[in-house]
């Protein structure tokens, strides 16, 4: 009972440093996922500034940013309770302002991926700590049910053994007795009294 009560002593230590050990770790993770979103700025930044040397990706933004512009249109209209336009009679963007609009609508949806990205990481690693935790408690508390098992096993046995020696004991006492009584029964030389 004492080595069992041990090795599960020792087993919860080994899981409290490990989950330590995890704990530690999760800051420089955190840190890490941080770092990658603070560069996603300069690298969408870079990716803006690519698509304006780009003919076919400058064409793309264009079209990208006439389309925003006709969105917000339409958007502020309902917005103000109007009716839709048709597409002729909403002003289209010069190609620079069109340009601008594309390009920075795809900065943002890099710097937006990234952060979900990040996010979604985030919510995985969190997740599975979790998870480990869960089975961690599952493993301890079935453990504890196997001990109680055990221990009413063991009290079960002990119990039999020692109701056994009660019998014999009592068989004995018994033998003692009509032992006792047989002689009392007789004198010392034979004859009943």
């Amino acid at each position: 009972m004492c080595h069992a009560h041990d090795a599960a002593s020792q087993e919860s230590a080994a899981g409290e440093v490990a989950t330590r050990s995890e704990s530690m770790v999760l800051p420089f993770i955190k840190l890490g996922l941080l770092a990658v979103k603070q560069a996603a700025k300069p690298v969408a930044n870079q990716i803006k500034s690519s698509a304006l040397q780009s003919e076919m990706l400058k064409r793309a933004m264009i079209r990208m940013g006439r389309q925003i512009d006709y969105n917000v249109v339409q958007l502020n209209r309902v917005a103000d309770g109007l009716a839709f336009l048709k597409r002729e009679r909403v002003p289209t963007l010069t190609e620079k302002d069109a340009l601008t609009k594309g390009s920075d609508f795809l900065a943002e949806l890099v710097v937006y991926g990234v952060s979900a990205g990040v996010l979604g990481a985030e919510y995985w690693i969190s997740s599975g700590k979790a998870k480990k935790a869960a089975e961690s408690k599952a493993k301890r508390k079935a453990e504890k049910e196997a001990e109680a098992v055990r221990n009413e096993q063991k009290q079960w046995s002990e119990f039999e053994r020692l109701s056994s020696q009660l019998a014999d004991v009592q068989g004995r006492l018994q033998a003692m007795e009509e032992l006792e009584r047989s002689r009392r029964a007789t004198t010392w030389f034979g004859q009943s009294r």
